[in-house]
């Protein structure tokens, strides 16, 4: 996640992102005036408010020519003008400098409109000078004047000034939303009576507004937009997310996402965040919010869609964002949501809705196109909660805010039938099922050739073993290739498909050992997996971070059930922890353990201790934590803490 202003454009990193892959919004397109647009207005904050005395000599900001004729022909002798707006935390402030031959004022004659789009609500406010010695200037909305706006012209030889200030609360939208603004000012002429004879404007007229960029916009626009050649953003929406009561502004350029606002760090810089994850496309394909929480902020929700590179399936997930009380966002929801390769997509149904009067999330399995139970071979999401399949057990979940993010709050589900299968032998307990590598297998070794040509992988598997993992009593065959650890058999998926997952690693070295073992106590051997992650220390360094994973294999997929983090190094330097298992009949323990430290000491070692799980991965114990051991029970569906 990064902040930029105007200057500043060095990236800040996050730790969290080695974990869980990068780090929102009505679902609304942007409209078809351009932010980058030469006829955006530009707006400038101050800190001091001009006086307004009808001559503009003190603006931030040179008047910029209005050079769109409107109405009429006129010359340049006989109707000109510039313009400026700016504004302070009250009032806008307005100056223009009108060149004519005869100042009509006092009435309908000679004035300045600035129509004006905010939030949607589109107003007009007449700006109408006096009569000099004779009558004040008066400020019009709807043809109701505004007592607390100021109107004050002044003539000059060949032409006229004028100088108005105007509070936020006049007008309609403008107390809580200052950004995303669209507008055009437009300068009325009347010479030979009160009707109008000519006009000029910034645009070409009341009917095509540009946008006005305050200062924060014209920050994000010359730095960031201009500096990445962005072109205009995919998504925009306008929403009190961070800051004060004042609504932000957020934007959506492929895979960048801004939120500018007039309150969000002082209203002078902007939050920017690539989104994309390294080794995968991606692209946002909705986007939303909803104050899940209660705390009169929006949260954030978008849905990404990610490809791996290499591959050509594609995953859609849905994520939840908070800024809360902080400038940064905290992802707090992640759910898969869709999936689609060569052979048809799945695309589940996600609404925003209620649940006892607060807002939901609620998720069904929606329907298939060209995929079924049969034909279905993807791997098992198991960092987060996984696709809803059309042919699973699950009707819907629903997800409400809960502590510190979402959680699960309810689960639908109905019986599937299953067919009768022969009572498996019992298993040794805290070891596989005794499973004997079985003859060769025509069917099976066509699924392995499947696989190979799905995976576009050649070669002898790196790892090649037998375990009884899921189906019947047949012992299925686990291989690996690269990262893509795949699962099949004679007996498994009636010996016509494979399950697969790409293991969480860099590269595929760095997967060091795969072995089976029934961990959980169900009879059936699970898949342990340990490798190494990659990361960066506090001062750059390279940082090795051993992972044991326990993967569950069914005919829906491979899925994790845990993960826990077993040693740390940089360099020669390490933390040892140690992790243990014991089974029985349908039960499952595993146990964590601090260890011994070599090199490291209590001092020199710089990180904390994690109190919890960090992207789904259980912590490392340090020899010297208060807490010696960390125990996990199976539950059915995962292991949890006891």
């Amino acid at each position: 996640m990064r902040f930029r202003t105007a200057r500043a454009k060095a990236a800040l990193g996050c730790w969290s992102a080695l974990l869980c892959g990068g780090a929102f919004f009505s679902n609304v397109r942007t409209s078809e005036a351009a932010l980058t647009s030469s006829s955006a207005f530009r707006i400038d904050k101050v800190e001091k408010a001009p006086s307004v005395d009808g001559l503009p000599s003190e603006w931030p900001r040179d008047l910029i020519k209005l050079g769109s004729s409107v109405k009429g022909a006129p010359s340049a002798a006989d109707l000109s003008a510039k313009a400026a707006i700016t504004y302070d935390d009250k009032n806008f402030y307005f100056a223009v400098d009108v060149t004519d031959d005869v100042l009509r004022g006092g009435g309908d004659g000679d004035h300045v409109d600035w129509v004006v789009s905010i939030d949607g609500v589109t107003s007009t406010l007449s700006l109408h000078p006096g009569v000099p010695g004779k009558s004040a200037g008066k400020a019009l909305l709807g043809g109701t004047q505004l007592k607390d706006a100021k109107v004050v012209e002044a003539p000059r030889k060949g032409g006229w000034t004028l100088e108005a200030s105007v509070p936020f609360t006049s007008i309609p939208g403008a107390a809580s939303t200052r950004i995303g603004l669209k507008g055009a000012v437009l300068v009325h002429d009347a010479d030979a009576s009160s009707t109008v004879e000519a006009i000029v404007g910034s645009t070409a007229g009341a009917d095509t507004l540009a946008p006005i960029l305050t200062t924060s916009e014209q920050s994000l626009v010359d730095g960031m937009v201009k500096d990445k050649k962005l072109g205009e953003p995919s998504f925009e929406l306008i929403a009190n997310v961070t800051g004060d009561a004042h609504k932000e502004r957020v934007l959506v350029f492929g895979q960048h996402v801004a939120v500018v606002g007039p309150a969000y760090r002082s209203g002078s810089e902007f939050y920017w965040n690539d989104m994309s994850v390294a080794g995968s496309t991606m692209s946002i394909d909705r986007v939303d919010s909803r104050d899940f929480d209660g705390d009169g902020r929006a949260e954030l929700f978008f849905v990404k869609r990610f490809t791996k590179s290499g591959q050509k399936t594609k995953r859609d997930v849905a994520h939840v964002y908070t800024f809360g009380s902080n400038e940064t966002a905290d992802l707090v929801f992640q759910h898969e949501v869709g999936i689609s390769n060569a052979k048809g997509s799945i695309k589940n149904e996600v609404s925003l809705t209620t649940d006892g009067a607060k807002p939901a999330i609620l998720i069904k399995p929606g329907n298939a196109k060209g995929l079924d139970e049969k034909n279905y071979d993807e791997a098992t999401e198991g960092s987060f909660d996984p696709l809803l399949l059309p042919w699973g057990t699950i009707d819907s979940q629903t997800y409400k805010w809960k502590g510190k993010g979402l959680s699960r709050v309810a689960e639908k589900t109905h019986a599937k039938p299953v067919a009768a299968t022969p009572e498996a032998p019992k298993p040794i307990e805290g070891k596989a099922p005794p499973a004997e590598k079985p003859s060769a297998d025509k069917n099976a070794e066509n699924v392995h050739s499947l696989f190979k040509k799905d995976r576009k992988v050649k070669g002898t598997p790196k790892v090649d073993l037998f375990a009884d993992c899921a189906e019947g009593t047949e012992a299925e065959r686990v291989v690996l290739h690269g990262r893509d650890l795949a699962v099949f058999g004679p007996g498994f998926k009636k010996g016509a498909a494979y399950v697969f997952t790409t293991l969480p690693f860099a590269a595929p070295e760095d997967v060091k050992s795969v072995s089976a073992k029934d961990v959980t106590g169900d009879g059936k051997a699970e898949l342990l997996v340990r490798g190494v992650l990659k990361a960066k220390g506090p001062n750059k360094e390279d940082v090795d971070r051993e992972i044991e994973f326990v993967y569950r294999v069914s005919s829906e997929g491979v899925k994790r059930v845990f993960a826990a983090e077993v040693s740390r190094s940089i360099g020669k330097q390490q933390i040892l922890g140690a992790i243990s298992f014991a089974a029985s009949k349908n039960q499952g323990k595993v146990t964590l353990s601090a260890s011994k430290a070599v090199g490291f000491t209590k001092e020199n070692y710089p990180f904390n201790q994690d109190a919890g799980a960090v992207g789904g991965i259980e912590p490392l114990l340090l020899p010297w934590s208060d807490k010696r051991e960390l125990k996990y029970k199976w539950t059915g569906a995962a292991f949890e803490k006891e």
